[in-house]
């Protein structure tokens, strides 16, 4: 998962933090759906979602291995360069 790069609003307000993004991962892994836990705002919200749905995952399996689509979290750490 990248981390999306700063905007200048986010580095001229010296955000730094973790943002959660809850994403809806389908049977083969693939995200379908992603949501911000908290708004951060600078232009960085549009980024962070954008990252978020590019992410790939190994998707859950049930008792039997049969693949599930479910809902996640992607912990995002900002810290400035």
């Amino acid at each position: 998962i990248l981390i999306p790069e700063y905007t200048d609003g986010a580095l001229d307000a010296g955000f730094e933090g973790q943002v959660t993004v809850e994403v809806f991962v389908d049977e083969k892994g693939q995200v379908k759906d992603a949501e911000l836990s908290r708004r951060v705002g600078y232009g960085m919200d549009r980024r962070i979602l954008e990252s978020a749905r590019r992410a790939q995952f190994i998707p859950r399996k049930n008792a039997k291995g049969k693949p599930l689509a479910t809902w996640t979290e992607i912990p995002f750490r900002f810290v400035i360069p």
